[in-house]
């Protein structure tokens, strides 16, 4: 057991570069808006560091939550703009991130799932080229990881469908043209949803999933 030495790396991170994102907010606050997106860019990744592979001790969480601050500053200088969706669901809500091409009406749009332990932040900082090809990007935690709402379980992909529920209140959505891609863990969800959702989705990818022993208590518990 490595618990004790959870929050060293955390601890490094804060000791080595102090308070990652206060160049970036002093280069907001001079108007010097490229530099600072740039550095709390750079913050996020930094924090993304401190709580990898997943927040499991209190620094740990601390870093998750510094670094979730650090890329929301950096969102607000994207364009097109990062839109924070937070959509109702059993007593909670599910978080996710919504870009649309600019001037969008009725945009196909890929649904990304993260995988268990990559976060919502960094895939929707690297799935920038859909924009450019006239197609939306939404982004949300896998299930037990992150900020979803629910855990893991043989019955959580409920919280994608409700997430494609949503996704037909938005005019500048096409709920006709909804792909959906999994990769890693997540590939698993996206395999099941191209059975369960297969009216509602117009593409599936899963990527690198897991398969048979896998889920096998005796390799889980390896």
């Amino acid at each position: 057991d490595h618990a004790e030495h959870r929050d060293l790396f955390p601890g490094q991170v804060r000791e080595r570069l102090g308070a990652p994102g206060a160049s970036g907010r002093a280069a907001e606050k001079a108007g010097k808006i490229a530099e600072a997106r740039a550095d709390f860019l750079r913050a996020y990744r930094y924090f993304k560091f401190g709580h990898y592979p997943t927040d499991n001790s209190p620094d740990k969480k601390k870093s998750y939550a510094k670094g979730i601050e650090a890329f929301l500053a950096y969102g607000r200088y994207l364009d097109p703009p990062l839109e924070v969706v937070k959509i109702p669901y059993e007593g909670k809500e599910i978080v996710g991130y919504l870009r649309l091409p600019k001037n969008a009406r009725a945009a196909a749009l890929v649904y990304f799932v993260t995988a268990l332990d990559s976060r919502k932040e960094e895939w929707a900082e690297r799935n920038e080229d859909y924009l450019n090809q006239g197609a939306g990007i939404f982004l949300t935690d896998m299930p037990g990881t992150g900020q979803a709402p629910i855990l893991g379980s043989e019955t959580a992909e409920r919280m994608f469908s409700r997430v494609l529920d949503y996704f037909a209140t938005r005019p500048e959505i096409d709920a006709r043209r909804i792909g959906f891609y999994g990769g890693s863990w997540s590939g698993y969800w996206a395999t099941k949803m191209a059975v369960v959702e297969k009216a509602r989705l117009k593409a599936v990818v899963a990527q690198g999933l897991p398969v048979h022993h896998y889920f096998t208590p005796e390799w889980q518990k390896v």
